[in-house]
């Protein structure tokens, strides 16, 4: 900031201090036209340069001015005449089309500021300011403020994080302003905003969203409105739980209703929604047989209705209730209604809220009690008490899901798309009918025998560069993600396996296609209900991708995609993440976020080194040395210094000789103690060592580690992330132990704040299945590793997994131009892009062979450079005359090649064209060796 700039900014809190006491004064010195234009003329500065750094000015101003407004009527009235001629004025100025932030920026801009500073939260001040102000507004002007309002949002686009704070705030207070309902559109922006909103250390979502909430959430008082947010916000709970649940409680507890009714609301929509997923898949699952149901639409709504309301609905066989939300019951029932005996109500379960972390469930004599913050164990506990509930009646097997078939019309540049994932079955359409026929001859039950193993499939998509591998993904990312909106699909089908059930999925219209099995067993068939249902029910995408596309990406289609349930755990995401992201700090805590993660999956892979070398073809990627920055906070030179002395000796007793230290002191508003160490590895045993130390030093003192990895080839490199980051998926305990650390880490590394650092890590994964899908994962490996690719995800898959009480099916679906990945995927489940390629049996196929088909070399198998050498030299060996030079080139390029069939020819070639050349020079030699043998015979003889 300029000398300059300073000084203007001093200058003006002199004047609001004058004009403070203007306003203070109890005689008529000042008239309220004077008092209005000194006040338009501060207003008016608030687009200065910095102006930021007197906020607290205008705090006092904001407050003192509307209290004074209160009290002296005849101010009250000019200042209603300025406001109402200012929204006038900005409404008739067409040449500005941002005149919605003209108005709030020099009129409301205050009030923001002390939003963002958390001056409202847990008061009624806001609305009482905001009282004074509407009692100023004309009904003309609340009209052309709410068109104002709804034209800028209509054309506004969501760049940083903070607009969707500023979204929040905009239509809570201007809806308040205008008592106004809202559009559908202004709705879904702000539910997309509350659904961005969150605390400190939440990666992807704007850290002050939750403190927006309860600040401005008090101004709403329409119960229709707050359950409406609510019901659509809670249909994200599943996939980013503790967020979502903290989104809800910040608008039920911020919200003016009734104690009874947010009491009601708490358990609608926290506890209930989140054992929503559960238990629809144990009803749906485990229901005995003669419950089962025959017609479609009750199979649809069993399959994707949530808890509230599967709890309400009745169908012709029975029904779901819960009783104890009227009579304000802490313990709610669930009951269970057959309909052919209509006095037998059975109660199945209760539920009671123990307090914002924690709910019980019993059941009959068996009580849990479960953290909203882990909810591995609920799965298997309601499928457990379903199943001894109707246990002689119970028809069970295994769950599971497994991709057989899909079909879709077209996709960006893909059309009339058929994907075979099994050969289980045969799929063909004629005369407008799908005819589905098992295959006696399938493959499945040869390549996939270990019951224990998750791994169920694994299928490879081939094509050349340009046939639209990568589109194929993307579109299986779109389909299969329960976030999209189904309206605006193409037509499809997908036929899968879920259990012992052979289910399909369709959109297309019932009166012009059929679907039937050949041999007249039983096909579930589920059609497409209500938006966001999901074609794929119960089942969590996975993707990575080995390369990085850098752009100026803005955000509508790959939001689609990251939501729901679907996450993109390669780097290319998160550069995604930071290129929303337009404010230099915010992106910089994002960054150091990510990267500080990123290093802790790492370290957690690495750790478990000695176990993963069993199963792993290939030794893990060693680093060759470690960066290790230990930051301690609140340590106090005189008092806990003696830690870092501990931690000290710990690193050296370890890895002495072995580490270069640096320590650095730092001294803010609170001593800061850094400690900096360069470790050199020499095993796997290392990285354990360092994981125990991370993981329990971290719980023990006051302190963040953070880690960087040297010395790693671009292969070893790419090897480790991908294969840490699928391993950090899973709920193997070693990542369990240190989401705490990582959680930790996430919040403080950005803001540097440990007041904020949260002890909570989402773990995503609560699906029965989980579909990996590896855009070229391989890009980057030597042909060795490219051997063991698929055997090694495989296996690590399997061991990561094995002990996961929730995931039942791992499918994985790898693209790659790689003859060693086809080595090992039969033909049968490999989707080949390009229909002129024709590939015969390639698993267990000789590399040459797979190589040598027109798929992969359609000209051979000869690099261009030297293919066209060849042919300039046949050229060459098919012309009468040539020099000697020509000659001695001709022969030290055959001297070059490496095929023998190539190079025998050419020699041939060769001979007969220079055949009198070749028995001269043949002689000349022999000449010449004769007469070496002669002077050594001589010199003997001497």
């Amino acid at each position: 900031m300029s000398n300059e700039e300073f000084v203007d900014l001093g200058k003006l809190r002199i004047v609001i201090d004058k004009f403070l006491i203007m306003i203070s004064e109890h005689n008529e010195k000042f008239s309220n036209k004077k008092i209005m234009e000194k006040y338009n003329y501060i207003m008016d500065q608030l687009d200065m340069p910095n102006i930021g750094l007197i906020k607290d000015s205008y705090f006092k101003l904001i407050d003192t001015f509307l209290d004074v407004l209160e009290e002296k009527q005849g101010l009250l009235l000019a200042y209603s005449k300025n406001i109402n001629e200012l929204i006038d004025r900005i409404a008739r100025d067409n040449e500005n089309i941002n005149y919605f932030l003209r108005f709030k920026n020099s009129q409301m801009m205050p009030i923001y500021w002390k939003i963002d500073e958390n001056k409202y939260e847990g008061n009624s001040e806001l609305k009482k300011q905001l009282d004074t102000l509407k009692s100023c507004l004309s009904e003309q002007s609340k009209k052309r403020l709410y068109l104002m309002f709804q034209q800028y949002y209509e054309n506004h686009e969501f760049k940083n994080f903070s607009d969707y704070s500023d979204c929040i705030k905009d239509t809570l207070i201007i809806g308040y302003l205008c008592d106004i309902n809202f559009t559908e559109a202004r709705i879904e922006n702000l539910v997309m905003s509350i659904g961005y909103a969150g605390t400190y250390g939440n990666i992807g979502y704007d850290y002050m969203g939750i403190r927006t909430i309860k600040n401005v959430f008090g101004l709403v008082q329409n119960v229709e409105f707050i359950e409406e947010i609510l019901t659509r916000i809670a249909s994200k709970l599943t996939y980013r739980r503790e967020i979502t649940v903290e989104q809800i409680n910040a608008i039920i507890s911020t919200a003016n209703i009734d104690k009874g009714l947010k009491k009601k609301y708490e358990f609608i929509y926290i506890t209930a929604q989140i054992i929503d997923g559960f238990f629809k898949r144990a009803v749906y699952k485990l229901l005995p047989k003669n419950f089962e149901i025959d017609n479609d639409d009750d199979i649809e709504f069993m399959s994707i209705v949530n808890l509230p309301k599967l709890l309400s609905l009745n169908n012709d066989e029975y029904s779901f209730e819960v009783s104890g939300y009227e009579e304000g019951l802490d313990e709610k029932d669930v009951n269970f209604i057959q309909k052919n005996k209509p006095d037998h109500k059975k109660k199945l379960f209760s539920i009671r809220e123990i307090n914002e972390r924690q709910f019980q469930i019993r059941w009959e004599h068996d009580v849990k009690t479960f953290s909203y913050n882990n909810l591995n164990n609920l799965g298997e506990f309601f499928q457990e008490n379903l199943k001894r509930e109707f246990e002689d009646l119970w028809i069970g097997g295994e769950s599971g899901l497994k991709l057989i078939y899909f079909w879709f019309g077209k996709h960006k540049m893909l059309e009339n798309m058929a994907l075979r994932f099994s050969d289980k079955y045969h799929v063909v359409y004629q005369n407008k009918q799908w005819r589905i026929e098992q295959n006696p001859n399938e493959l499945d039950s040869v390549l996939y025998v270990e019951k224990q193993d998750k791994v169920k499939m694994i299928n490879a998509i081939v094509g050349k560069n340009g046939a639209g591998k990568t589109t194929l993904l993307d579109s299986l990312k779109y389909y299969f993600n329960n976030q999209s909106d189904e309206n605006i699909f193409g037509e499809f089908f997908i036929l899968y396996e879920d259990g012992d059930h052979l289910t399909l999925t369709h959109n297309f219209d019932p009166n012009e296609v059929s679907f039937i099995r050949a041999n007249g067993e039983p096909l579930r068939i589920m059609p497409l209900s209500e938006k966001n249902a999901g074609i794929l029910s119960n089942t969590r995408i996975l993707s990575y991708t080995s390369f990085l596309e850098l752009s100026s990406f803005v955000g509508n289609e790959h939001d689609r995609e990251v939501q729901g349930n679907h996450e993109d755990l390669s780097t290319h995401n998160d550069f995604r993440i930071l290129e929303r992201i337009k404010d230099v700090l915010e992106r910089e805590g994002v960054k150091r976020q990510l990267v500080a993660e990123d290093n802790y999956k790492k370290l957690t892979f690495l750790s478990e080194g000695e176990v993963l070398n069993t199963i792993i073809t290939g030794e893990i990627p060693l680093p060759h040395e470690v960066l290790l920055h230990i930051e301690f906070y609140n340590v106090e030179d005189s008092g806990e210094m003696h830690h870092v002395a501990e931690i000290q000796e710990r690193i050296r007793s370890k890895f002495n000789g072995r580490y270069f230290e640096q320590m650095v002191k730092k001294g803010n508003e609170e001593t800061r103690c850094d400690l900096i160490y360069k470790i050199t590895i020499k095993e796997t045993e290392d990285f354990s060592f360092l994981y125990d130390f991370v993981k329990i030093e971290s719980d023990s003192y006051k302190m963040i580690c953070m880690l960087d990895f040297l010395g790693l080839s671009s292969g070893q490199s790419a090897k480790l992330t991908l294969f840490s980051r699928l391993f950090f998926e899973s709920d193997h305990k070693k990542v369990r132990d240190i989401r705490a650390v990582v959680a930790r880490a996430r919040s403080y590394v950005k803001n540097y704040k440990h007041q904020e650092i949260s002890s909570l890590y989402v773990n995503p994964n609560q699906n029965e299945n989980l579909m990996i899908l590896l855009d070229e994962g391989d890009m980057y490996f030597h042909p060795e590793w490219q051997k063991s690719f698929i055997s090694n995800v495989k296996s690590l898959m399997n061991y990561a997994f094995a002990g996961h009480e929730i995931v039942k099916t791992i499918q994985l679906l790898i693209t790659s131009n790689s003859p060693f990945i086809m080595s090992d995927i039969p033909i049968e489940h490999t989707i080949v892009l390009g229909n002129e390629y024709r590939i015969e049996q390639t698993y267990a196929q000789n590399i040459h062979d797979i190589l040598k088909s027109s798929f992969f070399m359609h000209n051979g198998t000869l690099g261009e450079i030297a293919q066209n050498h060849i042919k300039e030299l046949i050229v060459r060996l098919q012309k009468e005359d040539a020099s000697e030079e020509e000659r001695h080139y001709i022969r030290k390029s055959i001297n070059m090649i490496g095929e023998p069939m190539i190079r025998f020819k050419l020699e041939s070639m060769y001979k007969k064209k220079f055949s009198n050349l070749i028995q001269t020079e043949e002689r000349i030699k022999q000449l010449e060796e004769e007469l070496e043998r002669l002077k050594k015979k001589e010199d003997i003889q001497r």
